[in-house]
């Protein structure tokens, strides 16, 4: 996916992962500032990448947009 394609799903309220199904991505505040939120930052927020089962996690760099995608979703 792209950066942004990514804020768009985000924005829309879907679930976008990283790698696999234990990353999520959302949005976190940061400031314009942060170099580490300048590949994905808008409007005072960032897209930070998270370990669901320990909530680990980084702000998502330019290169990770690529391995990031929709799960699924089943009726």
């Amino acid at each position: 996916m792209t950066i942004n394609e990514i804020h768009n799903a985000l924005e829309r309220g879907k679930k976008v992962n990283w790698e696999n199904l234990m990353y999520e991505l959302a949005y976190v505040p940061c400031d314009s500032a942060n170099p580490y939120g300048k590949p994905t930052y808008k409007d005072g927020k960032a897209i930070r990448v998270s370990c669901i089962a320990n909530g680990f996690g980084s702000l998502l760099a330019a290169e990770g947009a690529a391995k990031c995608f929709l799960k699924e979703e089943t009726a």
